[in-house]
């Protein structure tokens, strides 16, 4: 059978993100985090459908430089991009509630 002209249209790929809940306090969960980012860490068929690794803002600011040069080493080896996720900024005037808000930028 022929099709002479026709494209027929293929559904795409879902995109995949993928990351861990936010962490608890400060203690082994950053260590158990890293461990994903090893050559040989158990997540290999998941890892190869993952577009994007969400690393949540406390991580950040609590992994070690070492850590967080793992972590990315590793996610840029797998081809996968990177996305952090932190909380609601805090506008001292805007709302008046100071429950967040947005930044205005001065030129």
């Amino acid at each position: 059978m022929m099709f002479s002209g026709l494209a027929l249209a293929q559904t795409p790929s879902p995109e995949i993100w993928l990351g861990p809940a936010a962490l608890p306090a400060p203690g082994p969960s950053v260590a158990d985090l890293t461990d994903m980012f090893t050559p040989d860490a158990p997540w290999k068929i998941a890892a190869s459908h993952t577009q994007v690794f969400i690393l949540q803002g406390a991580f950040v600011a609590r992994a070690s430089q070492g850590q967080l040069n793992s972590v990315v080493f590793d996610l840029n080896r797998r081809g996968i991009a990177i996305a952090v996720a932190v909380g609601v900024m805090n506008v001292p005037h805007d709302p008046p509630s100071g429950c967040g808000g947005l930044l205005e930028m001065i030129a």
